[in-house]
């Protein structure tokens, strides 16, 4: 659907503009209800480099029901550091099992929340308590930080001895079960981040021939605790406006700039986005922290003609990191004041094979 103002090209753009004409955004309905106060537009991941000021501290991440058990196998005998280092055989199975009633009196001096669980498992998947002397299990789980302003803190414990890593680099370990380990966080990144923790059952002598090579009780427990990461703005973008098609085409290998328009609604102006910080591109390029950035300062427009003055940005195309088979358009930035903003926008490809993801 057309609209009856064109969105004039500057004369340094139109040669290499893939297209010049605009129209009306899709999702205009969507910004009347937002304008309404019906439609919410926060509360999406934020990215790096938030200024935004975050709240207290909360659980981003802990053991429970859902957690993503990657391996269990045979270890080292008891009293055995290998494990620390080592990077143990596991087979597969189901591990999920909770290991109930523990709490009382393992890691006792922890400050875990209610939310996290106390879990094993057993290769057989039968979610017995008693687990073999020396048996491992490796725990993973992935958390995304868009904002670094911590404190970070790692809580864990286990029956009997615990390794934990972040992003592959060993950040503690415990042999004392009763007291849970915790531990300031500073290699985490922006982005995902990788929390493994290494669990080992030392087992009992319930035989009673002195040697503590008995299946008995074993649970893990962590949590990874820092401030709520804040919120961002959700744009409401319009990538090739005009082309009459509700799937943006994108061509990867070609030259010149793409035209994106990001609308403003009654709540929000789109003047206020700090143009140099802004990227965008393929979701995937984009999401890995590429993108290409505004070729000019952009312009103001009431493209829609709704009243409000919207801003008219170009991205050269070679820098975006389209590859054939995208299906995603993502901008990110902030505005003045350091407030993250994400949109996004559906696009197919066409013509060509793209030249990798973006700079």
């Amino acid at each position: 659907m057309s609209v009856n103002s064109q969105l004039p090209v500057s004369g340094a753009d139109s040669a290499d503009t893939e297209q010049n004409g605009f129209r009306l955004s899709r999702r205009s309905a969507l910004r009347g209800l937002a304008g309404a106060g019906l439609v919410s537009l926060v509360g999406v991941p934020a990215f790096a480099g938030s200024a935004a000021a975050t709240s207290a501290n909360v659980s981003l991440v802990q053991s429970d029901l859902s957690s993503n058990i990657t391996g269990m196998g045979t270890g080292p005998l008891p009293g055995s550091t290998a494990y620390l280092t080592g990077s143990p055989s596991f087979v597969g199975g189901d591990y999920d099992a909770y290991v109930s009633g523990l709490a009382s009196f393992y890691g006792s001096g922890g400050t875990f929340s209610s939310g996290s669980a106390w879990i094993w498992g057993s290769p057989d998947g039968t979610a017995a308590h008693d687990e073999p002397a020396g048996e491992l299990i490796r725990i993973e789980e992935t958390v995304v930080l868009t904002d670094l302003n911590g404190p970070f803190t790692l809580e864990f414990a286990a029956d009997n001895l615990v390794a934990a890593y972040v992003n592959g680099s060993l950040v503690g370990t415990s042999v004392d079960w009763m007291v849970p380990k915790k531990v300031t966080l500073t290699n985490l990144v922006v982005g995902p981040n990788t929390i493994e923790i290494r669990g080992m059952n030392a087992g009992s002598d319930a035989d009673g021939d002195g040697v503590a090579n008995d299946p008995n009780p074993a649970a893990v427990r962590f949590e990874l605790v820092g401030p709520e990461q804040p919120a961002a703005i959700a744009l409401d973008i319009d990538v090739k406006p005009g082309n009459g098609d509700e799937t943006d085409p994108i061509n990867p290998d070609a030259r010149g700039v793409i035209p994106v328009v990001v609308y403003s609604i009654p709540d929000f102006d789109a003047a206020s986005l700090d143009v140099s910080t802004l990227r965008f591109g393929s979701a995937a390029a984009v999401d890995a922290g590429a993108g290409a950035s505004a070729a000019h300062g952009g312009h103001a427009e009431d493209v829609d003609g709704d009243g409000l003055v919207d801003l008219v940005l170009h991205f050269p195309s070679s820098d975006a990191g389209f590859a054939a088979g995208d299906t995603e358009a993502k901008l990110v930035g902030q505005t003045a004041d350091g407030t993250d903003a994400v949109g996004s926008d559906v696009v197919r490809t066409v013509g060509g094979k793209g030249r990798g993801r973006g700079r």
